[in-house]
């Protein structure tokens, strides 16, 4: 059986390994200490509720990120990681941006129609 003064020394060295462990996981650059951050708030989980009518709002939606799938219940809050609303914003002014588009093709041709008639 161990003595008190051999278990703290074992303590004592154990504690020093990991400390040395700790320091090699630390990022070494700052682009790396930047991209930690980034990946920490990435992953940092929000709140989110998603819209539901019972009409083209009813289904669930399907989210597919570097290949991980996420199911997201509409009309009930959630927590999810902060990539995945961050995928959803993207995506709802992608939509916007889209609607503004055909909105002003079809301005352009009933303009151009009517200089026609």
């Amino acid at each position: 059986m161990a003595t008190n003064a051999e278990l703290q020394a074992e303590i004592a060295e154990l504690k020093k390994r990991l400390a040395l462990t700790e320091q090699a996981a630390q990022p070494s650059s700052e682009e790396e200490k930047k991209a930690a951050e980034a990946e920490k708030y990435l992953n940092e989980e929000v709140t989110i509720r998603l819209f539901k009518d019972g009409e083209k709002y009813k289904v669930d939606l399907v989210l597919v990120l570097n290949g991980v799938t996420v199911v997201i219940k509409r009309g009930i809050p959630q927590r999810i990681k902060r990539k995945y609303a961050n995928l959803i914003e993207l995506a709802q002014i992608q939509d916007i941006v889209a609607l503004d588009a055909i909105k002003k093709a079809e301005d352009t041709y009933k303009a151009d129609n009517d200089r026609f008639i």
